[in-house]
């Protein structure tokens, strides 16, 4: 089971599409994050599995993949991004 999918990469300019997203939010993957470089600039969004063991893993994978230092997810109550 897939515990996170990347649908806005910023830095490739690609999009997942209406289709897409819903597909990874069926299948469980309904918590909204985006992923940030230590210039405050976005890089990333997507969803995750709220049931995901390591809450840090997009956080990890972005590191190594391109820099990431910061990450935010959306706050199910408020709407708003919270930095974890």
């Amino acid at each position: 089971m897939d515990c996170f999918c990347i649908t806005e990469d910023y830095l490739e300019d690609t999009h997942a599409t209406n289709q897409e997203i819903a597909a990874a939010k069926k299948s469980g993957m309904n918590v909204y994050f985006t992923l940030f470089d230590d210039d405050c600039i976005k890089y990333y969004a997507g969803y995750m599995n709220e049931d995901i063991d390591d809450e840090f893993e997009p956080l990890d994978w972005a590191m190594g993949e391109a820099g990431c230092t910061e990450m935010k997810i959306r706050n199910k109550v408020t709407g708003q991004m919270e930095t974890l």
